[in-house]
């Protein structure tokens, strides 16, 4: 729209943006869970087994997030979701 006179000239400008990927989303990993994720990376690059990995991180003591022992399919779960990130 364009509203003007002899003594000024004022323009108005409306624009609409529209951002849709899933490219843009952020990741929000603890220090924990960074750290966590090397661990698992490092163990698997050695060619442990999830099952393998789970066993090291349990008789070490570390727990999951959420408090519970590790299992291969939640070794498993780290990896993939960590690494489809990675690749972001």
């Amino acid at each position: 729209m364009l509203v003007g006179s002899e003594d000024y000239l004022i323009l108005y400008f409306c624009y609409e943006i529209r951002i849709l990927t899933t490219t843009l989303t952020p990741s929000f990993h603890s220090d924990f869970q960074t750290e966590l994720f090397d661990l698992i990376l490092k163990l698997h690059h050695i060619n442990l087994t999830f099952k393998q990995i789970a066993e090291r991180l349990n008789k070490r003591g570390l727990k999951t997030p959420r408090g519970k022992i590790f299992e291969a399919n939640y070794v498993f779960s780290i990896m993939k979701k960590d690494l489809s990130e990675m690749k972001r």
